[in-house]
């Protein structure tokens, strides 16, 4: 009985352990929390890397201006430029070539006659909707126009300006020939032309579209320029205007080259040619139009 009653009960020595089970318990509780904030935070850790890479890149593409332009933008403003002051070479050409005619004592009627070869950039509505919808996929809705286009420009002008000895001399001029070769090279600019507007939509950003048609007014203007009252001056230096047209036959040949080497971004909505001249004629019967 003394032994027994030297002893503490059962249910004291449990009462004094469950404190030491119930520390042990939390102990491992917040153990595992930690190990479990631990691995969110590493988890976390991977899209903050990412969006600071990100921001990196974005930073530096937006420190790469060149005359307040990104660079992608700038790219595209001198590719525009190049290609619409290429459509203005023939309209100069064609100006020097009416003045030589005149100067060569061709009548009022042949010079009407040789400037009907503009008409293409006046009618080119016709056919805009052929080359808006039909393309190569693999090659790029624009490219598949501008390319082979700019191709054929030069070696027109390469013809012309081998033939020009033929076709203007001091014996009399053959204005029929050049008006349709002056037709033909007209024709193939307002179908490059065509392709050119629509791949600078698609081309610039949206905060820079604008200046699609400002790089059309000035690179027209510029090659008119070079090619009109350029010629003019070099003529009088002796430069013939056989071999100023096969220079910028050759000009054609390697911008057609640049153009192959250029990555088109993307592509427009794919529609048929019966749906492409349908939108065409939608926006012909609007009243503003009409």
């Amino acid at each position: 009985r003394a032994t027994n009653d030297a002893m503490p009960p059962r249910s004291t020595a449990r009462d004094a352990s469950r404190p030491r089970a119930r520390a042990r318990e939390s102990r491992s509780r917040s153990r595992s929390r930690s190990r479990r904030r631990a691995r969110t935070t590493k988890a976390g850790d991977e899209p903050t890397t990412k969006r600071s890479t990100t921001t990196r890149a974005t930073t530096a593409d937006a420190r790469a201006f060149a005359f307040g332009l990104p660079y992608d933008d700038f790219r595209a403003v001198c590719l525009l430029l190049l290609l619409y002051t290429l459509q203005g070479v023939p309209m100069g050409l064609s100006s020097s070539v009416g003045f030589i005619l005149q100067e060569r004592g061709a009548s009022y009627g042949d010079q009407g006659v040789f400037s009907l070869a503009s008409w293409p950039f006046s009618l080119k509505v016709l056919w805009a909707p052929v080359v808006d919808a039909v393309y190569v996929k693999s090659f790029g809705q624009r490219r598949t126009w501008v390319m082979p286009l700019q191709a054929i420009v030069g070696c027109t002008l390469l013809f012309l300006a081998n033939a020009l000895g033929e076709l203007i001399s001091a014996d009399g001029s053959d204005v029929k020939t050049l008006t349709w070769t002056f037709f033909w090279l007209y024709l193939l600019l307002a179908s490059q032309d065509i392709a050119v507007d629509g791949w600078a939509l698609t081309m610039l950003s949206e905060k820079n579209v604008g200046l699609a048609s400002t790089c059309n007014a000035i690179g027209q203007m510029v090659g008119f320029f070079v090619c009109f009252t350029g010629f003019l001056v070099l003529n009088s230096y002796g430069v013939d205007l056989g071999a100023f047209i096969s220079f910028w036959g050759y000009v054609f040949i390697a911008s057609s080259v640049f153009v192959y080497a250029t990555k088109e971004v993307r592509c427009e909505t794919q529609m048929s040619v019966k749906k492409a001249y349908a939108q065409a004629f939608s926006i012909l019967r609007l009243p503003a139009v009409l």
